[in-house]
């Protein structure tokens, strides 16, 4: 189970990766395969979805070492803060002249700042619609609603 690339202090273990999908994984992916590559060689690699692409990734990365590169897997531990400049990862998607509206009003949306502080972080208490049993709906006044009795704090 040994193998030594072209340096000294390289892996000598050989180690095989299989990466599964989710946008979670995909996000800490880059980092956790550089520390990896600190003490193994990989091998067999594969993966699902976003998982498939880090394995992709992953194989470059490794056949780059393998060649005498040995800052390819810190270019690939650079790769989730490189995406976030100068709008490459959006800029990787365009939608079809169908879909450029719906496109920009859920980017317009992604980019906005809220200043109102989100429901679940506001206390229940009576009187507000989160605490209010048969709330009708933004078309009755909360106050209006609460008034005639049906409100109970959780």
């Amino acid at each position: 189970m040994s193998s030594s690339p072209n340096s000294t202090d390289a892996p000598v273990h050989y180690c095989d990766l299989v990466m599964k999908g989710g946008i979670t994984s995909g996000v800490v992916y880059p980092l956790a395969i550089t520390e990896l590559s600190r003490k193994y060689l990989f091998k067999n690699i594969g993966g699902t979805s976003v998982g498939a692409v880090a394995a992709a990734i992953t194989a470059a990365a490794e056949y780059g070492r393998r060649k005498g590169n040995p800052d390819a897997y810190e270019r690939l531990a650079a790769l989730p803060k490189d995406l976030g400049t100068n709008n490459l990862l959006l800029n990787l998607f365009e939608p079809t002249t169908a879909a450029v509206r719906i496109f920009r009003v859920v980017l317009a949306a992604l980019k906005a700042k809220s200043t109102a502080t989100p429901i679940r972080s506001r206390p229940r208490t009576a009187g507000s619609a989160a605490s209010c049993s048969g709330y009708p709906g933004p078309s009755a006044p909360i106050a209006t609603h609460c008034a005639a009795g049906t409100c109970s704090p959780f």
